[in-house]
């Protein structure tokens, strides 16, 4: 079983196997597995090997989690009152119909904090330096690249 799908190509044989004479625990047997393994595969098999692959696991959705409305509200009401705290960030969301726990709110403003300061750093240093150059020390010598020009020159 050198590769993934050599693997999947071996299940599909036990499955079939396990199909042609009926019993799991013979297929079980003749290729070192479980009975109830064989009974799993079985009941996915449906004559392909994509079949046998392990479908993804992961939720598409949540049916608690926030609808924009409320995330457009807390951000509002961040802007506004931030800087008195999170606290009466939370006290004017419920006064306008925001019903979810002081913690939730908060987990709500670190994430997309984080996702806007993650955004800001997608800039490169050339982007932010005001001539569009990068320049850094080596040793005792400053190198200086201009990414306009596409050439080394030293700088005193």
């Amino acid at each position: 079983m050198n590769s993934i799908s050599e693997e999947y190509r071996v299940r599909q044989r036990a499955v079939e196997y396990a199909i042609k004479y009926n019993n799991n625990s013979k297929a079980a047997l003749k290729y070192k597995t479980s009975r109830q393994q064989i009974k799993r595969w079985r009941d996915r098999y449906d004559g392909t090997v994509q079949s046998l692959m392990p479908k993804s696991r992961r939720p598409k959705s949540h049916p608690n989690q926030h609808t924009q409305e409320e995330i457009d509200l807390i951000m509002k009401k961040y802007r506004r009152f931030s800087y008195e705290g999170l606290a009466q960030v939370y006290t004017e969301a419920r006064k306008l119909g925001y019903s979810r726990s002081y913690g939730t709110m908060c987990k709500i403003i670190r994430k997309i904090r984080d996702n806007k300061s993650k955004s800001l750093k997608g800039f490169t240093k050339a982007q932010k330096s005001e001539a569009g150059c990068i320049s850094w020390r080596k040793g005792s010598d400053r190198h200086k690249i201009c990414s306009k020009r596409m050439h080394m020159f030293w700088n005193e």
